[in-house]
Formats: C-alpha cells, structure tokens, sequence
C-alpha cells in the first residue's frame, strides 16, 4: 500500500539493461582506443617526414624551406597529442604531390618513403 504523498521507488534496473550499459561502454572505450591508436599512426607518420627532412638539403622547386616544414609539422604533432583540431589543410598542401615536401623528398633520395608517409597522412586530410 502506497501512503498519500510518497512516490514510488523506480523499479531496480534488470540485468539486461545493465550489460547494455556496459557493452555501450566497451564500445566507445574500443573506439576511443582506435582513435588513438590512428592518431599515433599520424604522429609516428609526422615523426618520420621530420627526421627525413632534418637529414634533407631544401629544394628549388619547394615553396619551403626545409626548416619550415619541419616547424609547420612539430605545430601539427603538438596540436595533435593535446587533442585540439589539427589544420588538415595545411598538413594537404604539404604533403600534395608536387607539394614542398614530395619536392624535398625527391631531391633528396627518399620518394618512396614519402610515397608511403603521404598514404597514411592521407587519411586525415583528404575530404576533412
């Protein structure tokens, strides 16, 4: 019997309900964890085009100079790690073909590798 004025207790949450709530958690923990992961990806690829250009000679068909790519891109890493919005523009144009750091790396004897680094900055910056 319920006494005038009290409201009823809401009912003890099921067991079902509560594995939803946890497999909810599982999953975007999970993809938290593969956010991170692919943003590492992105460091580690930044991390390589700067030690590259750090042993790279400028070239006179890059727009930049060596010195300020590798600025730009330290900007970008440090913009990445405390999760603010990286510019995908900027790290595009670099990293477009013909662009200052396809140039640099063909003067400098390591194309492929930045054939290889470009795929994976690609898939932050193309359509974002």
């Amino acid at each position: 019997m319920q006494r005038a004025g009290v409201a009823k207790s809401a009912p003890a949450v099921g067991a079902g309900v509560r594995l939803m709530i946890q497999q909810r958690a599982v999953l975007q923990i999970g993809k938290r964890i593969g956010e991170v992961m692919e943003t590492e990806g992105l460091i580690s690829a930044l991390e390589d085009t700067i030690a590259f250009l750090r042993n790279s000679q400028a070239s006179d068909w890059a727009h930049r100079s060596v010195g300020e790519i590798v600025q730009e891109l330290e900007a970008e890493i440090v913009k990445i790690k405390i999760s603010q919005p990286m510019d995908a523009k900027l790290l595009g144009f670099l990293f477009a073909p013909t662009g200052a750091i396809q140039e640099t790396s063909i003067d400098n004897g390591w194309g492929k590798d930045f054939l290889r680094i470009s795929e994976i900055v690609d898939e932050f910056t193309v359509d974002r």
